[in-house]
């Protein structure tokens, strides 16, 4: 068994401390993680103009930097990452941008999430199914926007190298979505606009 189908077995048991560690453990492996598809981000944002902004698996910041840099009317970005190293090595030092303190790995169960946009890129393949439904249930956004390696129908991660957890695809993704009052917008075949 790899060490990321292990960390699959044991996600659900695992301490909010113990996934922290993990976390750090891969940033020391592999630091740089900044994925996402910019120009269809960039075409998200001339498109909506949103003025509030949170970013769930921000990671070091590298799409706010880029983001803020060309967008003034955002007057605030906050992030949710999980691991302390990406957070103490950001690469974002805009005033407007700033991280939501953790002290849980599902901060999304801490109350609803409001905002103008909500965003993720290369951060819900990592959730497992009951944690998306949380998240999904949590959104109480106008506009949401999921970038994600995802099928149509979705997969199982058994033997990815890599963190990937959602067993579920867009399909599904998009029934959860629109029980919550979201319609879907295709953008790219990994990017989706979800919209109330």
């Amino acid at each position: 068994m790899n060490q990321f189908d292990q960390w699959r077995k044991d996600y659900e048991s695992m301490t909010f401390e113990q996934q922290q560690d993990y976390h750090d453990h891969l940033e020391s492996l592999y630091p740089d993680q900044a994925h996402y598809d910019l120009e269809s981000a960039v075409k998200i944002f001339n498109w909506l103009k949103p003025k509030s902004v949170i970013e769930g698996g921000t990671w070091k910041g590298n799409l706010a930097k880029t983001i803020l840099h060309d967008y003034p009317e955002v007057q605030s970005w906050l992030g949710y990452e999980l691991c302390p190293a990406a957070i103490r090595k950001t690469v974002c030092k805009d005033e407007r941008f700033g991280y939501v303190v953790l002290n849980r790995f599902d901060w999304w169960n801490r109350g609803p999430i409001v905002c103008d946009l909500f965003l993720a890129t290369h951060f819900i393949e990592h959730l497992s199914f009951d944690h998306f439904k949380e998240l999904a249930k949590a959104l109480k956004c106008k506009h949401v926007y999921f970038e994600a390696p995802l099928t149509e129908t979705g997969e199982s991660w058994d033997g990815y190298e890599g963190t990937h957890n959602l067993p579920i695809g867009w399909m599904q993704v998009s029934e959860l979505m629109q029980a919550n009052g979201y319609n879907r917008i295709d953008i790219t075949h990994h990017c989706k606009l979800y919209e109330k």
